[in-house]
């Protein structure tokens, strides 16, 4: 179900000067907009989400959910395209990054262990694509699971 609620838009004259400003909520996003005609006509539009600080850990929730959706879907696609060990691990790659952008873009929390999964794959997917002759995407991987036995064992 999706709605549009216009929050409030105030209207400000000083002489000459106008400013406008307005924040509109459409689903769970709020378009927050101001003309300021001091120096020339100029429109700032900023995007933000529309949720309240309790809500933080739902964000998160959702971007991770869309993440391993989008993951599941990428596997079915390669595994039925038969798409090449390279292409797969890029994608695998980018999805993870894009995951890690989405949550620093909401301003949750970063999770530096998928960022490193994320540049593992995709730096991996990219050398094997470039054919390079030695086997970096297996060294990578492998190095990270060493990382992460260690810390396991710590």
């Amino acid at each position: 179900m999706t709605f549009c609620v216009i929050e409030y838009c105030l209207q400000y004259r000083i002489g000459r000067v106008a400013l406008c400003f307005c924040a509109v909520h459409f689903d769970h996003w709020c378009l927050r907009w101001s003309l300021q005609p001091l120096s020339g006509a100029r429109v700032m539009n900023s995007i933000q989400p529309a949720f309240s600080e309790g809500s933080a850990s739902e964000t998160a929730r959702r971007i991770d959910s869309v993440a391993w959706a989008a993951f599941f879907i990428w596997v079915g696609i390669a595994m039925l395209m038969g798409v090449p060990w390279d292409w797969f691990l890029v994608g695998v790659g980018v999805l993870t990054l894009a995951a890690q952008f989405f949550h620093w873009s909401m301003d949750n929390k970063v999770d530096l262990f998928w960022i490193a999964c994320g540049v593992a794959f995709l730096a991996g997917g990219v050398w094997m694509l470039l054919q390079f002759p030695w086997p970096l995407a297996p060294i990578l991987i492998i190095l990270l699971g060493i990382v992460l036995l260690s810390k396991a064992l710590r």
